[in-house]
């Protein structure tokens, strides 16, 4: 997202930017969605999205931070056309690309 009013990916892949390769473990765990006091991290967002959105099963024991990511205290948008993010499935998107790269990047020989 871009503050010109255009919608777009600012980075197409990991070879550009700053970013810092880390552990897949540290990646999966460590605190990643922070909104205000609740802070996620991947694997609790990808099990709660499969859990409550669609996956699993549904119920009426809903995570704060799930609630919290479905529907942030905040909007985007313009001249009156305002919409409410979903942190929770662009964290889950961003979370399988970025174990896409690992994967092709420590297992491509076995990528077919």
């Amino acid at each position: 997202m871009t503050g010109d009013g255009i919608t777009r990916i600012i980075r197409e892949d990991f070879k550009q930017g700053v970013h810092e390769l880390v552990p897949l473990e540290r990646w999966w765990i460590d605190p990643y969605l922070v909104i205000g006091e609740v802070r996620s991290s991947k694997k609790q967002v990808v099990i709660d999205v499969a859990n409550k959105d669609g996956g699993a099963h549904v119920d009426d024991d809903v995570p704060s931070r799930h609630v919290a990511a479905t529907l942030p205290p905040f909007l985007f948008g313009v001249n009156e056309n305002f919409i409410r993010p979903d942190l929770a499935r662009g964290t889950v998107a961003q979370a399988g690309g970025e174990l896409l790269d690992y994967l092709e990047r420590h297992f491509s020989a076995y990528i077919v």
